[in-house]
């Protein structure tokens, strides 16, 4: 905070971009398996860093890509999700 404005750390800023960026490219699940982690709520964690980053710093221009790479992840889940249980009746306690 040198200039008088607050920054997400420079380190933040490039773990965040680093994390994005390998989720972009191999997948969530792909990511994960290579960190050698369980997290089912890091996709949020990862979100909710970038929402923090853009209150804090709202005119960086990573930030609409870095969130679009989060939402086709998400999308892409979503399918595989709704692929792999098509057909598949819940159970009648729902």
């Amino acid at each position: 905070m040198a200039s008088g404005t607050l920054k997400v750390p420079k380190a933040r800023k490039r773990a965040l971009r680093q994390a994005i960026h390998y989720v972009g490219k191999y997948g969530l699940l792909g990511h994960l398996q290579h960190r050698g982690q369980r997290d089912v709520l890091y996709l949020e964690r990862l979100r909710g860093y970038l929402h923090f980053w853009q209150h804090v710093e709202p005119q960086h221009p990573y930030l609409e890509k870095g969130l679009g790479t989060l939402r086709a992840e998400a999308a892409r889940l979503t399918e595989k999700w709704d692929t792999a249980t098509a057909g598949t009746p819940f159970p009648s306690s729902y």
